[in-house]
């Protein structure tokens, strides 16, 4: 769904907090469902993604399993584009691979329109200056915050992962966030 349609299933929320939820639950009306609209957003992401219990806490490992044959390298290739890792080169790096050897796991995540790219508009058609993000605002934001602190939170500090872990760099998931949000 379009952010406009998403604002109606938080008619309480600031404009703010529905961009913030848009980012981390994207448009899918199951995960905004889930929600609950007279909650504060802190209060839905711990409830969802930052308790062992949550409905959502697995649902990216859930989607490459049912997807993906080698489900765990393809969530490390998601995770380093999370991280900013936003060139073919930079993610073969921070993965330890070679640069050509990743080509196939990124068609793949493009075809499953998990991932996007662009590219500058000077480049030629076959230009190799691709540029990498998380298509996907649940599988961004899990991977930036969620994956990184599964030990924490299976042992039941979904709120100080918030706190410590997602407040304080929100700002700069926003930062990447905030673009594709701002082009609808």
């Amino acid at each position: 769904l379009p952010l406009v349609d998403v604002a109606k299933f938080f008619p309480e929320y600031t404009a703010d907090d529905i961009i913030r939820t848009y980012a981390i639950f994207g448009g899918i009306p199951y995960y905004l469902q889930l929600c609950d609209a007279q909650e504060p957003l802190r209060n839905n992401v711990i409830k969802l993604l930052l308790t062992e219990t949550g409905t959502l806490i697995d649902e990216p490992n859930t989607l490459l399993q049912t997807e993906l044959r080698e489900p765990s390298f393809y969530s490390s290739v998601v995770a380093a584009i999370s991280d900013g890792c936003n060139t073919k080169s930079a993610i073969a790096s921070r993965l330890g691979v070679k640069a050509d050897g990743i080509g196939p796991y990124l068609a793949k995540l493009l075809a499953l329109d998990l991932i996007d790219n662009s590219k500058s508009l000077d480049a030629d058609e076959k230009g190799r200056n691709r540029r990498y993000r998380v298509a996907d605002s649940l599988m961004s934001f899990w991977h930036r915050f969620v994956r990184p602190s599964l030990s924490a939170i299976s042992s039941g500090f979904g709120e100080e992962v918030y706190d410590r872990v997602v407040e304080p760099r929100f700002s700069e998931y926003m930062a990447i966030a905030f673009e594709p949000i701002t082009l609808q």
